[in-house]
Order: structure tokens, then C-alpha cells, then sequence
């Protein structure tokens, strides 16, 4: 079934959508979830909670991109799941998490204030990305948007993991040197 086919089922408020959906993009979001999580039953629930994202946010056609929606939604939901779970708790077997990796370049922030300057900075970084060389781009989405672990990132770009560590490395120095230019850090 096509997505926009799907999406057409989810406007109606037709379950068979989330059945549909479910049959075709599951594995991938459960997928993405247990790279980030490191945990398959956690992938489910985040993957499920996905499912229930798209449900609530169809009605009257909200989704436009559903494959878009659902790769954002079940990263973010866990992105926040792994980081409750890990709050507080260094040391606990992560020790080569992506966003980790990404700390020494991203500024943070937490306030209210912070949330439009969070979305300048998401779509700073995203037009960094666009702009990278086809290998440097897969590279950086594979490790830091779906953290796929890094020997899994070498082999899709058939390089050993030194080769990769030292291309996300230098990926990061130039993220950070633009930041820094731009003043974001």
C-alpha cells in the first residue's frame, strides 16, 4: 500500500492505517528505536508510541510526508526515552553514544526561551548536512540521526571503523568551526 494511501486511511480516522502502516515501516522503527535505546522491548513500546504520534497528529490530514513523520517522531520519542533512562547514570555500558559524540560541538540549553533558538540551531545543522559530500552526509545521518552504532555505519560505507571514527571526527570539527563562525558557540 503506497503512503498516500495510507495517509488517506489515517484522515478518514480508518485503523486499517496504523495496521498498514505498522506492516510497512515496524521493523524500521523499531529498527532506529533499539540503536538508540540498545533495548528491543523499549523499540517496541517507542515504535508503538510512534504509531499513536501519527494516529493523533493525522486527523484532518496532518502528515503530509508519512515516512518523514514517522523516522522523526520514533527517533524523538527514543531520544528522550534513552536520555530518562540514563540521566544520572554515567558510565552504565553507553560509552559510545552519537549524542555524546556531538557535545563537544552543539551548544545546550534548557529554557523556554531556548526552544525557538533549538529549532534555528536544527535547521542550521540540517542545511550543514545538505551540504556535505554524499559519503560525509551518510555518514553523519546513519551515526547521529538514526545512531546507528559505529561498525554498522563503517560497513554501509565500506570503510573500517578508524576510518569512520576519524571521517565523524573530522565531520564534527567542521560542524563545530561553522558553528563557532556563525556564533553559536
Amino acid at each position: 500500500m503506497t503512503d498516500k494511501s495510507i495517509l488517506r486511511l489515517l484522515a478518514a480516522r480508518d485503523e486499517k492505517g496504523l495496521t498498514e502502516t505498522e506492516k510497512k515501516y515496524g521493523p524500521y522503527m523499531t529498527e532506529i528505536s533499539r540503536n538508540i535505546t540498545s533495548d528491543i522491548e523499549t523499540a517496541k513500546e517507542c515504535a508503538n508510541e510512534a504509531l499513536l504520534a501519527l494516529w493523533e497528529a493525522s486527523e484532518g490530514g496532518g502528515v503530509r510526508d508519512l515516512r518523514a513523520f514517522i523516522i522523526k517522531t520514533v527517533r524523538n520519542i527514543s531520544v528522550s526515552r534513552y536520555r530518562a533512562g540514563t540521566r544520572n547514570r554515567r558510565g552504565n555500558g553507553y560509552d559510545d553514544l552519537p549524542f555524546e559524540e556531538l557535545d563537544e560541538c552543539i551548544p545546550s540549553g534548557g529554557d523556554v526561551e531556548g526552544e525557538a533558538e533549538a529549532r534555528r540551531l536544527a535547521d542550521f545543522i540540517g542545511e550543514f548536512v545538505k551540504k556535505l559530500p554524499p559519503r560525509e552526509r551518510t555518514a553523519f545521518t546513519a551515526r547521529y540521526f538514526f545512531a546507528c552504532p559505529l561498525d554498522e555505519t563503517a560497513k554501509s560505507l565500506s570503510l573500517s571503523e578508524e576510518q569512520t571514527r576519524k571521517l565523524l571526527y573530522r565531520i564534527r570539527q567542521k560542524l563545530k568551526k561553522k558553528l563557532e563562525r556563525e556564533k553559536w558557540i
